[in-house]
């Protein structure tokens, strides 16, 4: 089974362009007039809509979505009395009040919009999740940003009138406002330029139906959120020595106790052939000489905690020391006896256990039936 590559769509861009079209009103409200502000926030809205569907083919961000709904609110009260009175001289502070509201909104009903996403059964959800989360990061951000900037303002109205010159007036509704956006773009692109380069840097696990067709693949990370939900190929290895089996104490997950288990197990990753992952996990612990390893048999293991393919392999060899000398951990050799001795007592995993009545039947008295032979 050999997994091929496919192109990893990563946006290429931080959320916090989505804020753009509000940002340039800001910028140009700043040194134009308010109706030059509203029409350079439309204009870049409408080309922003263009190349980000038709150019790039991705969605929308949410923090455009807001941003288009306060600006559509802004323009709607623009018309009606009597908040017409506000504009143009304070349209900026009415804005800023609107993108509050909106984004607190947002914060309050974004759970709903993360379930919808969680609930679609397909692979690619994994970057909207990463999308929306990124989202609401940006979102946040914002929002603080932004109340905060209107207590400054509030603070300043405070104050009696011989303080208020148009020179602080700029300083206090424009200029901080602006290095705030500024200090908070600057912040966003180091962040999601580190975010891609941990996404592309991440372990990619082909997902992968009950025959072991691949359809898809997903980040180890993101499936390691989602438990159960996808498909994923495992690779595990029996050590045999005359037909003893090698067990080691592993710890499956942070609420379980050990168990014994086999010491070999990998999954196999995006673009690895079989073969391929058991070579690497031989290297990965401390393999340096070719072992004889045989494919045994597959099957699909689920549980309320994970889910998975596996493929059992089994490697005889000659040296029972070699434990010894390998990334094994803490183990020993056990016999056949011993170990039905202590079935479903909870010594074993329940890989091991689902596994071992196949194995005894087949491999192991295969290596019973050689060893009298000779």
């Amino acid at each position: 089974m050999c997994m091929k590559p496919a192109k990893i769509a990563i946006p290429l861009l931080t959320p916090m362009t989505g804020m753009f079209p509000i940002i340039i009103f800001y910028i140009v409200n700043c040194f134009f007039s308010y109706y030059t502000a509203l029409l350079a926030a439309l204009i870049a809205y409408v080309l922003y809509s263009v190349i980000k569907i038709i150019g790039l083919k991705h969605e929308l961000p949410y923090t455009f979505l807001v941003s288009a709904i306060a600006f559509t609110i802004l323009i709607i009260l623009s018309t009606i009395r009597p908040f017409d009175v506000l504009y143009p001289e304070n349209v900026s502070i009415v804005l800023e009040l609107i993108l509050v509201l909106s984004f607190f909104i947002f914060t309050i009903i974004q759970e709903y919009f993360r379930v919808k996403i969680l609930k679609k059964n397909s692979v690619a959800q994994e970057f909207r999740l990463l999308k929306f989360d990124s989202d609401s990061h940006v979102i946040k951000i914002a929002f603080a940003i932004t109340l905060f900037h209107l207590l400054i303002v509030l603070t300043y109205l405070l104050f009696p009138d011989n303080y208020h010159t148009p020179a602080l007036d700029l300083i206090i509704y424009h200029v901080i406002l602006l290095l705030f956006i500024a200090l908070h773009f600057t912040y966003e692109f180091i962040h999601w330029h580190l975010l891609k380069n941990q996404i592309m840097n991440e372990e990619w696990l082909p997902v992968v139906n009950d025959a072991g067709v691949v359809h898809g693949k997903i980040a180890m990370s993101i499936s390691n959120t989602f438990e159960d939900k996808y498909l994923h190929p495992v690779i595990r290895i029996v050590l045999i020595h005359k037909g003893l089996l090698f067990l080691a104490a592993r710890k499956f997950s942070a609420n379980e106790s050990l168990l014994l288990d086999y010491p070999f197990e990998r999954h196999l990753r995006f673009n690895e052939t079989l073969d391929e992952g058991v070579k690497e996990m031989f290297i990965e612990n401390g393999v340096t000489t070719d072992l004889p390893y045989r494919f045994i048999f597959r099957y699909v293991y689920k549980n309320n905690k994970t889910h998975r393919l596996i493929y059992l392999y089994a490697c005889n060899i000659s040296d029972d020391k070699l434990p010894n000398d390998l990334h094994l951990g803490e183990g020993k050799w056990w016999t056949s006896k011993q170990i039905e001795e202590n079935l479903k007592t909870g010594l074993f995993s329940t890989y091991f256990e689902k596994e071992y009545e196949l194995l005894n039947t087949t491999v192991l008295m295969a290596d019973r039936l050689m060893r009298n032979v000779k």
